[in-house]
């Protein structure tokens, strides 16, 4: 082999060395679950898709973390949704955010259904712990739909009590998550 040709092996060699180390390099890690570069990539490629435009990486970080987080609860409470209703859900969503699926990478779609999926089980695991929890005062609803009426934007009853009930979840799910954030090891690498 000449010279030359073992000069140009060895910088091939260490390109690819030097980039597949990038791509592995673990930057975070939540209870000794590593999050990779590549994850935080595939992370931002989704943000993208939401329109997210500004602090992408420190918003992809706090997502994986947080996702992390999740995956170890639901798995802890042995939390399991139908693949059928996975499904469902998956496409109602992309049909709300006007995006097709024919226009994402087949990666992009992985990421984007196992979010979906990871949503909805936790989800169910806020329910789960908080649903006796979760009161709703028919009044206030019924006030609500008057003022609405003034306004010609109106919902109705059961329309709002979804809503109502969704803002409650939501409250008990960042509770939930920012209790359990608190008591996680979260390292950072980068």
């Amino acid at each position: 082999m000449t010279l030359l040709l073992k000069l140009i092996l060895i910088f091939i060699i260490t390109i690819n060395y030097s980039y597949s180390s990038e791509i592995f390099k673990v930057i975070s890690s939540v209870n000794n679950q590593a999050i990779t570069y590549i994850d935080l990539k595939k992370e931002i490629q989704v943000l993208k898709i939401f329109g997210e435009k500004t602090n992408l990486k420190e918003k992809a970080l706090n997502n994986l973390i947080n996702e992390k987080i999740k995956i170890a609860e639901i798995k802890k409470n042995n939390i399991e949704i139908e693949i059928k209703n996975i499904n469902n859900y998956y496409y109602q969503f992309l049909k709300k955010l006007r995006i097709d699926e024919n226009e994402i990478k087949k990666e992009t779609k992985i990421n984007l259904y196992n979010k979906v999926k990871l949503e909805i089980e936790w989800n169910s695991l806020i329910y789960k712990k908080y649903g006796n929890k979760i009161n709703i005062n028919i009044l206030e609803i019924k006030n609500k739909i008057k003022e609405q009426k003034k306004t010609d934007n109106v919902f109705d009853e059961k329309k709002l009590i979804e809503i109502e009930k969704n803002n409650k979840i939501k409250v008990f799910s960042n509770y939930h998550l920012n209790f359990l954030k608190s008591e996680s090891s979260i390292r950072y690498f980068e």
